[in-house]
Order: C-alpha cells, then sequence, then structure tokens
C-alpha cells in the first residue's frame, strides 16, 4: 500500500512526495536540488512528445512510489498509470501501453516509459508520457522519450556520486549530516528520541600497516557492508565520515534501543573474522560510543551537542580497553546515568532507564 501523498500543484506542474520516515530512499527523494532539474525534464518531455502529460516516478522496493514529479496534470497519478511504471521498471527496456478506447476509471489510452537507470545496472525509477487519447508513438517520440531519460540518469548518477562514499557506498559526510539534521526537526517536531552512534575500528593504522591498503580497503567494506546488515530498520542511516570512523543514525530510538543496536555491531564486526595480527584480540574489532536525546521544545539540547555526547562516548569506550560500546547520558527530556556495553555482548553493566519521558 502505497504511502500518504502531500501535495503542492504549481499552474499545470504537480510534485508530489512521500514523507518517509525511511531516510534511504534514492536521490530522487533526497536532494531536493534534483526538483527543478526533473521538473524542466517532465515539461521539456511533453513538449517535444506532443504527448498531454508527463512524469517521473521512484519506487521503493514495496512498490510504493516515493518522488513524483508530473506535468500536465495535478494530483496522484492514477492506480493504473502506476501499475503501467511498475511493468516499466520490471521490463527494463521500456513499456508502451495502447488502446483504441478514451481513458476509463484512470486508464490511460496511451503509455510509455523507461526505465531510469544508474550504477550501471540499478534501476530506480521512470520517465515516462500518457494521454487519455489514443495517440501513435512516433520515432521522433521516442527519441526524445530517450534523450531526456539520458539527460535525468546523468544528473542522477552524477548526485549519487557526490553523496556517496566511493569506497563503501555508505552515505558521506555530507548526505549523513544532511540525514542527521532532517531527523533531528523531526524528532523535535513529533517528540520522538533520536539515538547517534559513533564508530570507530581498532589499530586500524596498524592494520593497513601490517596488511597494505588493498587489504583494508577490502575490511573497510566489508565493515560497512556488516553495518548496513545490522543497522537495517527503516530509517537506520549508516555514513562514513573519515578514514575508519563511522556514524549511525537511529530515529525514535531510546535508551534502551541505542544499547542492543551498539552490541549488535560491536558482536557482528568481531565474527567476521578479519585477521589483525597487531590488535589484542587478534582479529579487527568496533569500539562505539552512543547516546539518546529527547529534544523538545522546553528541552533542545541542539544537534552539536548530540555529536559531542556520542565522541566523548567513544572516547570513553577506547579508554576502557576498545572491543565495546559506552553509551552517555542522555540528552534533552531526559536524564540517564549511562552505562557500558560488555566486549561484544548484548549485556550492559549500570542503571538502565528505559522508561518514555513525559513531554508535555
Amino acid at each position: 500500500m502505497s504511502a500518504p501523498y502531500t501535495e503542492k500543484a504549481s499552474e499545470h506542474l504537480s510534485v508530489i512526495s512521500v514523507d518517509q520516515k525511511d531516510p534511504l530512499y534514492s536521490a530522487f527523494g533526497f536532494d531536493r536540488k534534483l526538483l527543478p532539474i526533473v521538473r524542466r525534464a517532465v515539461r521539456l518531455l511533453t513538449y517535444s512528445t506532443n504527448v498531454s502529460e508527463a512524469a517521473v516516478v521512484d519506487f521503493d522496493v514495496t512498490g510504493s512510489p516515493r518522488f513524483l514529479a508530473r506535468h500536465g496534470g495535478v494530483g496522484p497519478l492514477a492506480p493504473n498509470v502506476l501499475q503501467h511504471c511498475v511493468r516499466t521498471l520490471e521490463s527494463r527496456a521500456g513499456w508502451v501501453h495502447r488502446t483504441v478506447v478514451g481513458r476509463s476509471n484512470g486508464r490511460p489510452a496511451f503509455f510509455a516509459g523507461l526505465p531510469l537507470i544508474i550504477e550501471g545496472d540499478t534501476a530506480t525509477g521512470v520517465i515516462c508520457v500518457f494521454d487519455d487519447r489514443p495517440r501513435p508513438w512516433e520515432q521522433s517520440a521516442q527519441l526524445s522519450l530517450r534523450d531526456i531519460r539520458e539527460l535525468v540518469e546523468c544528473e542522477l548518477q552524477s548526485r549519487r556520486d557526490a553523496t556517496r562514499d566511493p569506497l563503501t557506498g555508505l552515505y558521506n559526510r555530507r548526505l549523513f549530516d544532511d540525514v542527521l539534521q532532517r531527523e533531528w526537526r523531526r524528532a523535535l517536531r513529533e517528540g520522538n528520541p533520536i539515538s547517534l552512534l559513533s564508530l570507530d575500528l581498532d589499530h586500524f593504522k596498524a592494520f593497513n600497516d601490517c596488511y597494505g591498503h588493498p587489504r583494508g580497503d577490502q575490511a573497510l567494506r566489508s565493515v560497512a557492508a556488516c553495518f548496513q546488515q545490522t543497522a537495517r530498520r527503516p530509517g537506520d542511516t549508516v555514513g562514513r565520515v573519515g578514514g575508519e570512523e563511522f556514524l549511525v543514525c537511529l530515529p525514535a530510538t531510546d535508551a534502551e534501543g541505542v544499547s542492543t543496536a551498539a552490541a549488535a555491531l560491536v558482536g557482528a564486526v568481531a565474527r567476521l573474522n578479519i585477521p589483525h595480527a597487531k590488535s589484542p584480540q587478534h582479529k579487527l574489532t568496533v569500539s562505539i560510543g552512543g547516546v539518546t536525546a529527547w529534544p523538545t521544545e522546553d528541552h533542545d539540547p541542539g544537534l552539536e551537542a548530540l555529536r559531542q555526547a556520542a565522541d566523548d562516548a567513544l572516547y570513553q569506550a577506547k579508554a576502557q580497553g576498545r572491543n565495546r560500546a559506552c553509551i552517555g547520558p542522555a540528552l534533552g527530556a531526559m536524564a540517564d546515568h549511562g552505562w557500558a556495553l560488555e566486549p561484544g555482548s548484548m549485556s550492559f553493566r549500570g542503571r538502565v532507564r528505559t522508561e518514555a519521558p513525559r513531554i508535555r
């Protein structure tokens, strides 16, 4: 089932987007700088193909639309148009639908679409034209659709390259900071907690010195994939912000949740069993610092305080021997004493306060 839409209509151009809690959506929905580019593309498409309506649609893995730019009409696309978009995405080679009757109950008499493909083989969306009247699909219109599709794909790819870490494919600092700022504003607006983990691979410089940078890059890719597989809830976001430094944003996650997530990440890296002769554990491990905040209008500690608290907890984890996670005192409307997790385990020492504060 599709998520509810929020709609903004301007003249004959509407942009319909979904306010997803999952920040891991494609370059479409994330980078709002793409909006004017896609708007111009769909406007140009209607003029160059002489078809009444054009759209760009992005779908998530469940088949729900996450972003849409449309020219020639307003409001959400009809279900049957979206069905044709799904077929286009699945076909990988384009989809054309024609009937000899006009549109009935939202059924277009004409539809032509091509998948938007980035990263070589990843189909992430659809660019299409459709009409409520039967019409021929002329060669010149086909070429226009393909040319404009290539322009949109190039822009999507360049935006993705600018916001992804080239080695691991994780969000880079710029994109992660954008996600963190948006999730902080959401937590402040909705009265939910937000947690941040700061992660650092233990003795990684010694790892590179011992095994060489190619092995180091391979280890970073393995650890990054491990982080993504472990922090896999909708909304969890992993970013690489330094050589061996990572951050994980955990929206709507309280003190107990961030403790569980941190312990799972410590254990997951240990279970990779990547040899590390220069480490006391003789394998690659990770140290983690975490913190939870409950920002409200009356108690807003600020995003920089969250970052600093996570870094402070990370330093504490290193001081206690590494290969462990330390969770610092909560910020905002909830006060906590903090605690430390046993190395590689799901248990923790100290008092844990898990009940939600009363937010007025």
